[in-house]
Protein backbone atom coordinates (compact mmCIF):
# COMPACT_ATOMS: atom_id res chain seq x y z
CA UNK A 1 0.00 0.00 0.00
CA UNK A 2 2.79 2.71 0.51
CA UNK A 3 4.29 1.95 -3.07
CA UNK A 4 3.71 4.26 -5.55
CA UNK A 5 0.70 3.83 -7.71
CA UNK A 6 0.99 4.63 -11.71
CA UNK A 7 -1.24 6.89 -14.10
CA UNK A 8 -4.50 4.10 -13.92
CA UNK A 9 -5.58 4.45 -11.30
CA UNK A 10 -8.16 6.79 -10.89
CA UNK A 11 -9.23 9.50 -8.23
CA UNK A 12 -12.24 7.60 -6.35
CA UNK A 13 -9.39 4.78 -5.86
CA UNK A 14 -6.84 7.14 -4.78
CA UNK A 15 -10.00 8.47 -2.00
CA UNK A 16 -10.98 4.87 -1.26
CA UNK A 17 -6.98 4.46 -0.50
CA UNK A 18 -6.80 7.47 1.51
CA UNK A 19 -9.76 6.55 3.83
CA UNK A 20 -8.42 3.11 4.18
CA UNK A 21 -5.05 4.17 5.17
CA UNK A 22 -7.19 6.57 7.64
CA UNK A 23 -9.13 3.63 9.21
CA UNK A 24 -5.96 1.29 9.21
CA UNK A 25 -4.16 4.02 11.41
CA UNK A 26 -7.37 3.95 14.14
CA UNK A 27 -7.24 0.54 14.16
CA UNK A 28 -3.69 0.16 15.19
CA UNK A 29 -4.07 2.76 18.12
CA UNK A 30 -6.96 0.87 18.96
CA UNK A 31 -4.75 -2.21 19.16
CA UNK A 32 -2.34 -0.50 21.22
CA UNK A 33 -4.70 0.54 23.89
CA UNK A 34 -6.30 -2.82 24.12
CA UNK A 35 -2.85 -4.26 24.58
CA UNK A 36 -2.04 -2.01 27.16
CA UNK A 37 -5.84 -2.89 28.92
CA UNK A 38 -4.87 -6.65 29.04
CA UNK A 39 -1.30 -6.08 30.51
CA UNK A 40 -2.94 -3.89 33.33
CA UNK A 41 -5.43 -6.57 33.99
CA UNK A 42 -2.85 -9.19 33.98
CA UNK A 43 -1.33 -6.92 36.58
CA UNK A 44 -4.57 -6.85 38.92
CA UNK A 45 -4.88 -10.60 38.60
CA UNK A 46 -1.29 -11.27 39.91
CA UNK A 47 -2.05 -9.01 43.17
CA UNK A 48 -5.27 -10.41 43.71
CA UNK A 49 -4.03 -13.93 43.51
CA UNK A 50 -0.78 -13.28 45.94
CA UNK A 51 -3.20 -11.89 48.50
CA UNK A 52 -5.81 -14.37 48.12
CA UNK A 53 -2.63 -16.68 48.76
CA UNK A 54 -0.93 -14.83 51.62
CA UNK A 55 -3.56 -13.24 53.32
CA UNK A 56 -7.24 -14.55 52.64
CA UNK A 57 -6.54 -18.58 52.79
CA UNK A 58 -4.49 -17.81 56.31
CA UNK A 59 -7.43 -16.44 57.56
CA UNK A 60 -9.34 -19.18 56.53
CA UNK A 61 -7.78 -21.62 58.35
CA UNK A 62 -7.66 -19.77 61.25
CA UNK A 63 -11.33 -19.37 61.10
CA UNK A 64 -11.89 -23.08 60.59
CA UNK A 65 -9.68 -23.70 64.01
CA UNK A 66 -12.28 -21.21 65.73
CA UNK A 67 -14.75 -23.18 64.60
CA UNK A 68 -13.75 -26.56 65.78
CA UNK A 69 -12.68 -25.41 69.05
CA UNK A 70 -16.03 -24.09 69.30
CA UNK A 71 -17.61 -27.51 68.21
CA UNK A 72 -15.51 -29.52 71.23
CA UNK A 73 -16.50 -27.07 74.30
CA UNK A 74 -20.34 -27.20 73.37
CA UNK A 75 -20.51 -30.85 74.06
CA UNK A 76 -17.96 -30.33 77.40
CA UNK A 77 -20.86 -27.52 78.69
CA UNK A 78 -23.72 -30.53 77.98
CA UNK A 79 -21.70 -32.85 79.90
CA UNK A 80 -21.69 -30.74 83.03
CA UNK A 81 -25.18 -30.40 83.21
CA UNK A 82 -25.72 -33.97 83.23
CA UNK A 83 -23.69 -35.19 85.73
CA UNK A 84 -25.67 -36.07 88.77
CA UNK A 85 -27.75 -38.52 86.08
CA UNK A 86 -24.75 -40.34 84.92
CA UNK A 87 -23.30 -41.28 88.13
CA UNK A 88 -25.41 -43.99 88.29
CA UNK A 89 -24.12 -45.18 85.30
CA UNK A 90 -20.66 -44.34 86.87
CA UNK A 91 -20.86 -46.32 89.12
CA UNK A 92 -22.54 -49.35 86.89
CA UNK A 93 -19.25 -49.07 84.36
CA UNK A 94 -16.82 -49.39 87.65
CA UNK A 95 -18.19 -52.88 89.00
CA UNK A 96 -18.45 -54.09 85.07
CA UNK A 97 -14.21 -52.78 85.23
CA UNK A 98 -13.80 -54.63 88.31
CA UNK A 99 -14.96 -57.83 87.11
CA UNK A 100 -13.57 -57.48 84.26
CA UNK A 101 -10.60 -56.71 86.30
CA UNK A 102 -10.24 -59.52 88.12
CA UNK A 103 -11.75 -62.01 84.75
CA UNK A 104 -8.05 -60.64 83.58
CA UNK A 105 -6.04 -61.88 86.56
CA UNK A 106 -7.39 -65.33 85.84
CA UNK A 107 -6.24 -65.00 82.29
CA UNK A 108 -2.79 -63.59 83.28
CA UNK A 109 -2.53 -66.63 85.19
CA UNK A 110 -3.04 -69.15 83.06
CA UNK A 111 -0.76 -67.55 80.42
CA UNK A 112 2.00 -67.75 83.41
CA UNK A 113 1.35 -71.20 83.10
CA UNK A 114 1.72 -71.56 79.28
CA UNK A 115 4.81 -69.61 79.33
CA UNK A 116 6.52 -71.91 82.06
CA UNK A 117 5.19 -74.98 79.57
CA UNK A 118 6.25 -73.11 76.84
CA UNK A 119 10.08 -72.61 78.38
CA UNK A 120 10.38 -76.04 79.44
CA UNK A 121 9.69 -77.27 76.04
CA UNK A 122 12.22 -74.33 75.11
CA UNK A 123 14.56 -75.77 76.80
CA UNK A 124 14.62 -79.53 75.68
CA UNK A 125 14.57 -78.20 71.68
CA UNK A 126 17.68 -76.19 73.08
CA UNK A 127 19.44 -79.09 74.34
CA UNK A 128 18.27 -81.15 71.43
CA UNK A 129 19.99 -78.35 69.57
CA UNK A 130 23.40 -78.58 71.20
CA UNK A 131 23.31 -82.29 70.46
CA UNK A 132 22.69 -81.78 66.41
CA UNK A 133 25.37 -79.24 66.43
CA UNK A 134 27.94 -81.01 68.13
CA UNK A 135 27.09 -84.55 65.72
CA UNK A 136 27.31 -82.00 62.78
CA UNK A 137 30.47 -80.81 64.16
CA UNK A 138 31.83 -84.49 64.44
CA UNK A 139 30.76 -85.42 60.62
CA UNK A 140 32.21 -82.43 59.77
CA UNK A 141 35.77 -83.72 60.79
CA UNK A 142 34.48 -86.87 59.15
CA UNK A 143 34.05 -85.41 56.05
CA UNK A 144 37.46 -83.64 56.43
CA UNK A 145 39.04 -86.92 56.91
CA UNK A 146 37.22 -88.17 53.77
CA UNK A 147 38.27 -85.66 51.48
CA UNK A 148 41.56 -85.56 52.63
CA UNK A 149 41.45 -89.60 51.70
CA UNK A 150 40.00 -88.57 48.42
CA UNK A 151 42.82 -85.96 47.32
CA UNK A 152 45.19 -88.21 48.37
CA UNK A 153 43.52 -91.07 45.91
CA UNK A 154 43.24 -88.62 43.09
CA UNK A 155 46.90 -88.04 43.12
CA UNK A 156 47.51 -91.78 43.21
CA UNK A 157 45.55 -91.83 40.47
CA UNK A 158 46.90 -88.96 37.99
CA UNK A 159 50.42 -90.96 39.50
CA UNK A 160 49.18 -93.96 37.98
CA UNK A 161 47.55 -92.56 34.96
CA UNK A 162 50.73 -90.95 34.18
CA UNK A 163 52.82 -94.35 34.61
CA UNK A 164 50.60 -95.75 31.73
CA UNK A 165 50.69 -93.62 29.26
CA UNK A 166 54.66 -93.82 29.49
CA UNK A 167 54.08 -97.77 28.80
CA UNK A 168 52.52 -96.97 25.73
CA UNK A 169 50.18 -98.96 24.19
CA UNK A 170 48.62 -101.84 26.35
CA UNK A 171 47.71 -105.18 25.10
CA UNK A 172 44.06 -106.45 25.66
CA UNK A 173 45.65 -109.08 28.19
CA UNK A 174 46.60 -106.04 30.42
CA UNK A 175 42.96 -105.33 31.48
CA UNK A 176 42.36 -108.85 32.35
CA UNK A 177 39.17 -108.19 34.96
CA UNK A 178 40.60 -110.95 37.11
CA UNK A 179 43.48 -108.53 38.26
CA UNK A 180 40.72 -106.35 39.80
CA UNK A 181 40.58 -108.56 43.03
CA UNK A 182 44.46 -108.91 43.42
CA UNK A 183 45.72 -106.78 46.42
CA UNK A 184 47.60 -103.72 45.77
CA UNK A 185 50.81 -105.72 47.20
CA UNK A 186 50.58 -108.29 44.31
CA UNK A 187 49.60 -105.77 41.53
CA UNK A 188 53.11 -104.34 42.61
CA UNK A 189 54.65 -107.81 42.36
CA UNK A 190 53.73 -108.56 38.72
CA UNK A 191 54.45 -104.38 37.88
CA UNK A 192 58.50 -105.51 39.33
CA UNK A 193 58.29 -108.95 37.24
CA UNK A 194 57.31 -106.78 33.63
CA UNK A 195 60.23 -104.37 34.22
CA UNK A 196 62.70 -106.93 34.50
CA UNK A 197 61.38 -108.87 31.99
CA UNK A 198 61.08 -105.35 29.74
CA UNK A 199 65.08 -104.47 31.11
CA UNK A 200 65.57 -107.85 29.01
CA UNK A 201 64.59 -107.28 25.87
CA UNK A 202 67.11 -104.53 25.52
CA UNK A 203 66.72 -101.34 22.97
CA UNK A 204 62.85 -101.63 21.55
CA UNK A 205 60.82 -99.05 20.00
CA UNK A 206 58.37 -98.58 23.13
CA UNK A 207 56.21 -96.41 20.42
CA UNK A 208 55.82 -98.97 17.53
CA UNK A 209 52.55 -99.75 19.28
CA UNK A 210 51.19 -96.39 19.31
CA UNK A 211 52.70 -95.50 15.94
CA UNK A 212 51.06 -98.27 13.98
CA UNK A 213 47.74 -97.86 15.77
CA UNK A 214 47.82 -93.86 14.55
CA UNK A 215 48.62 -94.70 11.17
CA UNK A 216 46.11 -97.42 10.71
CA UNK A 217 43.76 -94.79 12.31
CA UNK A 218 45.03 -92.19 9.76
CA UNK A 219 45.02 -94.67 7.23
CA UNK A 220 41.18 -95.44 7.59
CA UNK A 221 40.46 -91.63 7.80
CA UNK A 222 41.97 -90.96 4.66
CA UNK A 223 40.24 -94.41 2.75
CA UNK A 224 36.87 -92.82 4.14
CA UNK A 225 37.45 -89.18 2.89
CA UNK A 226 38.42 -90.78 -0.49
CA UNK A 227 35.12 -92.68 -0.82
CA UNK A 228 33.69 -89.06 0.04
CA UNK A 229 35.56 -87.18 -2.93
CA UNK A 230 34.94 -90.17 -5.10
CA UNK A 231 31.25 -89.86 -4.57
CA UNK A 232 30.86 -86.41 -4.52
CA UNK A 233 32.66 -86.10 -7.84
CA UNK A 234 30.30 -88.57 -9.41
CA UNK A 235 27.59 -86.61 -8.25
CA UNK A 236 28.99 -83.57 -9.69
CA UNK A 237 30.08 -85.02 -13.25
CA UNK A 238 26.11 -86.50 -13.09
CA UNK A 239 25.20 -82.51 -12.48
CA UNK A 240 27.21 -81.32 -15.14
CA UNK A 241 25.74 -83.96 -18.11
CA UNK A 242 22.53 -82.97 -16.80
CA UNK A 243 22.96 -79.57 -17.42
CA UNK A 244 24.74 -79.82 -20.28
CA UNK A 245 22.11 -81.59 -21.62
CA UNK A 246 19.41 -79.15 -20.52
CA UNK A 247 21.28 -76.31 -21.82
CA UNK A 248 21.75 -78.23 -25.43
CA UNK A 249 18.29 -79.09 -25.44
CA UNK A 250 17.19 -75.26 -24.73
CA UNK A 251 19.52 -74.20 -27.42
CA UNK A 252 17.27 -76.18 -29.95
CA UNK A 253 14.27 -75.46 -28.78
CA UNK A 254 14.83 -71.97 -28.65
CA UNK A 255 16.44 -71.55 -31.63
CA UNK A 256 13.21 -73.55 -33.07
CA UNK A 257 10.59 -71.16 -31.51
CA UNK A 258 13.18 -68.47 -32.84
CA UNK A 259 13.22 -69.75 -36.20
CA UNK A 260 9.00 -70.23 -36.33
CA UNK A 261 8.92 -66.93 -34.87
CA UNK A 262 10.94 -65.30 -37.76
CA UNK A 263 9.18 -66.96 -40.80
CA UNK A 264 5.98 -65.45 -38.95
CA UNK A 265 6.83 -62.23 -38.46
CA UNK A 266 8.73 -61.64 -42.03
CA UNK A 267 5.47 -62.29 -43.93
CA UNK A 268 3.68 -60.00 -41.54
CA UNK A 269 6.66 -57.27 -42.26
CA UNK A 270 7.15 -57.85 -45.79
CA UNK A 271 3.68 -59.05 -47.56
CA UNK A 272 4.52 -61.46 -50.19
CA UNK A 273 7.83 -61.95 -49.15
CA UNK A 274 9.36 -65.14 -46.79
CA UNK A 275 12.21 -65.65 -44.40
CA UNK A 276 13.73 -68.67 -42.92
CA UNK A 277 16.64 -69.42 -40.35
CA UNK A 278 19.01 -72.41 -40.85
CA UNK A 279 21.55 -73.82 -38.27
CA UNK A 280 25.02 -74.55 -39.91
CA UNK A 281 26.88 -77.60 -38.55
CA UNK A 282 30.03 -79.40 -40.06
CA UNK A 283 27.50 -82.70 -40.84
CA UNK A 284 30.09 -84.58 -37.74
CA UNK A 285 26.59 -84.62 -34.64
CA UNK A 286 25.25 -87.78 -33.64
CA UNK A 287 21.30 -88.66 -32.26
CA UNK A 288 21.95 -87.06 -29.28
CA UNK A 289 21.34 -83.26 -28.15
CA UNK A 290 24.70 -82.76 -26.75
CA UNK A 291 26.54 -84.06 -30.48
CA UNK A 292 24.41 -82.26 -32.19
CA UNK A 293 24.69 -78.77 -30.51
CA UNK A 294 28.59 -78.99 -30.53
CA UNK A 295 28.55 -79.53 -34.21
CA UNK A 296 26.73 -76.51 -34.69
CA UNK A 297 29.11 -73.62 -36.22
CA UNK A 298 26.74 -70.56 -37.10
CA UNK A 299 23.21 -69.35 -38.42
CA UNK A 300 22.18 -69.03 -41.94
CA UNK A 301 18.99 -66.49 -43.40
CA UNK A 302 17.77 -66.71 -46.47
CA UNK A 303 14.50 -64.09 -47.46
CA UNK A 304 12.99 -62.99 -50.28
CA UNK A 305 11.51 -60.00 -50.36
CA UNK A 306 8.65 -60.23 -53.52
CA UNK A 307 7.34 -63.64 -55.15
CA UNK A 308 9.75 -65.14 -57.47
CA UNK A 309 12.43 -67.51 -57.36
CA UNK A 310 15.15 -64.89 -55.97
CA UNK A 311 16.20 -66.06 -52.43
CA UNK A 312 18.71 -63.95 -50.72
CA UNK A 313 21.37 -64.04 -47.97
CA UNK A 314 22.85 -61.16 -45.93
CA UNK A 315 25.44 -60.18 -47.81
CA UNK A 316 23.20 -59.88 -50.94
CA UNK A 317 20.87 -57.05 -48.81
CA UNK A 318 20.44 -53.12 -49.06
CA UNK A 319 20.82 -51.42 -46.05
CA UNK A 320 16.99 -51.23 -45.83
CA UNK A 321 16.36 -54.64 -46.03
CA UNK A 322 19.27 -55.15 -43.77
CA UNK A 323 17.16 -53.13 -40.92
CA UNK A 324 13.66 -55.54 -42.06
CA UNK A 325 15.17 -58.76 -41.59
CA UNK A 326 17.31 -57.22 -37.76
CA UNK A 327 13.70 -56.56 -37.17
CA UNK A 328 12.17 -59.93 -37.95
CA UNK A 329 14.66 -61.17 -35.70
CA UNK A 330 14.20 -59.05 -33.02
CA UNK A 331 10.43 -59.57 -32.94
CA UNK A 332 11.24 -63.22 -33.46
CA UNK A 333 13.15 -63.34 -30.22
CA UNK A 334 10.35 -61.12 -28.67
CA UNK A 335 7.53 -63.68 -29.69
CA UNK A 336 9.63 -66.45 -28.08
CA UNK A 337 10.75 -64.76 -24.82
CA UNK A 338 9.33 -61.78 -24.07
CA UNK A 339 10.27 -58.58 -22.74
CA UNK A 340 8.60 -55.65 -20.65
CA UNK A 341 9.90 -53.15 -22.82
CA UNK A 342 12.19 -52.31 -25.88
CA UNK A 343 13.34 -48.76 -27.24
CA UNK A 344 14.30 -48.69 -30.98
CA UNK A 345 16.38 -45.36 -32.01
CA UNK A 346 15.23 -44.48 -35.55
CA UNK A 347 14.45 -47.92 -36.41
CA UNK A 348 12.75 -46.33 -39.35
CA UNK A 349 15.11 -44.46 -41.07
CA UNK A 350 16.84 -46.45 -44.11
CA UNK A 351 12.85 -48.02 -44.47
CA UNK A 352 10.56 -46.72 -47.20
CA UNK A 353 7.28 -45.58 -46.41
CA UNK A 354 5.38 -48.98 -47.13
CA UNK A 355 7.76 -50.74 -44.78
CA UNK A 356 7.40 -47.94 -42.49
CA UNK A 357 3.65 -48.71 -42.40
CA UNK A 358 4.21 -52.27 -41.83
CA UNK A 359 6.55 -51.60 -38.76
CA UNK A 360 4.11 -49.84 -37.13
CA UNK A 361 1.21 -52.14 -37.55
CA UNK A 362 4.00 -54.82 -35.75
CA UNK A 363 4.60 -52.78 -33.15
CA UNK A 364 0.68 -51.78 -32.81
CA UNK A 365 -0.11 -55.79 -32.43
CA UNK A 366 2.92 -56.28 -30.38
CA UNK A 367 2.14 -53.35 -28.30
CA UNK A 368 -1.77 -54.83 -27.32
CA UNK A 369 -3.15 -57.67 -24.31
CA UNK A 370 -3.65 -60.63 -25.60
CA UNK A 371 -4.37 -64.60 -25.21
CA UNK A 372 -1.08 -67.00 -25.03
CA UNK A 373 -1.44 -70.68 -26.24
CA UNK A 374 -1.78 -71.66 -22.66
CA UNK A 375 -5.36 -69.80 -22.69
CA UNK A 376 -4.12 -67.18 -19.68
CA UNK A 377 -4.24 -63.33 -20.47
CA UNK A 378 -0.69 -61.56 -21.18
CA UNK A 379 -0.15 -58.27 -21.13
CA UNK A 380 1.30 -56.34 -24.19
CA UNK A 381 5.04 -55.52 -24.29
CA UNK A 382 5.83 -51.58 -23.98
CA UNK A 383 7.73 -50.25 -27.20
CA UNK A 384 9.80 -46.92 -26.80
CA UNK A 385 10.91 -45.47 -30.28
CA UNK A 386 11.99 -42.20 -31.56
CA UNK A 387 11.30 -41.66 -35.00
CA UNK A 388 10.98 -38.31 -37.97
CA UNK A 389 8.55 -40.53 -40.24
CA UNK A 390 4.68 -40.10 -39.28
CA UNK A 391 3.88 -44.04 -39.81
CA UNK A 392 4.99 -44.32 -36.08
CA UNK A 393 3.47 -41.79 -34.91
CA UNK A 394 -0.35 -42.88 -36.36
CA UNK A 395 0.46 -46.14 -34.08
CA UNK A 396 1.63 -44.79 -30.93
CA UNK A 397 -0.59 -43.83 -27.89
CA UNK A 398 1.72 -41.42 -26.15
CA UNK A 399 4.01 -38.87 -27.55
CA UNK A 400 6.76 -36.26 -26.00
CA UNK A 401 8.76 -33.97 -27.81
CA UNK A 402 12.50 -33.22 -27.53
CA UNK A 403 13.61 -29.81 -28.43
CA UNK A 404 17.37 -28.12 -27.64
CA UNK A 405 17.36 -24.60 -26.93
CA UNK A 406 20.58 -22.82 -25.13
CA UNK A 407 22.93 -26.30 -24.97
CA UNK A 408 20.55 -28.01 -22.79
CA UNK A 409 17.51 -30.46 -24.34
CA UNK A 410 14.01 -29.69 -22.74
CA UNK A 411 11.28 -32.88 -22.87
CA UNK A 412 7.34 -31.96 -22.77
CA UNK A 413 4.28 -33.95 -23.18
CA UNK A 414 2.42 -33.48 -26.69
CA UNK A 415 -0.51 -34.92 -28.36
CA UNK A 416 -0.83 -36.28 -31.69
CA UNK A 417 -1.53 -33.25 -33.90
CA UNK A 418 1.42 -31.89 -32.28
CA UNK A 419 3.75 -34.38 -33.15
CA UNK A 420 2.35 -34.24 -36.62
CA UNK A 421 3.07 -30.58 -37.19
CA UNK A 422 6.62 -31.23 -35.71
CA UNK A 423 7.75 -34.06 -38.55
CA UNK A 424 5.86 -32.06 -41.22
CA UNK A 425 8.23 -28.89 -40.74
CA UNK A 426 10.96 -31.10 -39.70
CA UNK A 427 10.28 -32.99 -43.27
CA UNK A 428 9.63 -29.63 -45.48
CA UNK A 429 12.97 -27.86 -43.72
CA UNK A 430 14.79 -30.91 -45.46
CA UNK A 431 13.30 -30.57 -48.49
CA UNK A 432 14.28 -26.76 -48.31
CA UNK A 433 17.90 -27.62 -47.86
CA UNK A 434 18.30 -30.29 -49.91
CA UNK A 435 16.97 -28.14 -52.59
CA UNK A 436 19.34 -24.84 -51.62
CA UNK A 437 22.21 -27.81 -52.04
CA UNK A 438 20.97 -28.52 -55.63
Amino acid sequence: MESDFGEAVSAAELEQREQWQTELGELKKGRVAAERKRAKCGQRKQALETELHEHLEKRQRELEEGLGQAEEEQPRRGKEAAAPDALGQAQRKLKQAEQGLADMGKRREELREQQRAEKQTFEKLKAQLSEERQREAEEAKELDKLLSRKQMLQLKLAEFTECIKKLGSLPKDAFDESRKSQTSKQLMNTIDKCRKELQKLGHVNKKALDQFANFNEQRDKLLERQGELDEAESSIKTLIEHLDHKKDEAMERTFKGVAKFFQQVFSELVPGGSGKMKMLTDHSGGASAASRVASYTGISIKVQFVAGPDTFTMEQLSGGQKTMVALCLIFAIQRTDPAPFYIFDEIDANLDAAHRASLARMIERQSADYVDESGEDRQGTQFITTTFRPELIHAGHKFYGVTHRGKASTVKSIDKKEALRIITEDQNRLAQHAKARE
